[in-house]
């Protein structure tokens, strides 16, 4: 069973994702340009899945 702390990282990674994912499909493009550093902040690297699939993002997404 997975521990407080892991569920809270999975709930922030997704509500920041789906923020993300929502400014795009939007063409909200000036809130959705700092949610991957958020992600990156919040998640560094090694530490969750977060953090590279913000960098894809970003890339994909970018300027």
């Amino acid at each position: 069973m997975p521990g407080r702390l892991t569920v809270d990282l999975e709930r922030t990674s997704g509500h920041l994702g789906l923020d993300f994912q929502r400014d795009i499909q939007f063409k909200a493009t000036e809130r959705a340009a700092p949610v991957p550093g958020e992600i990156n902040r919040s998640f560094p690297p090694g530490a969750h899945r977060c953090h590279n699939l913000a960098a894809e993002k970003a890339i994909e997404h970018g300027p």
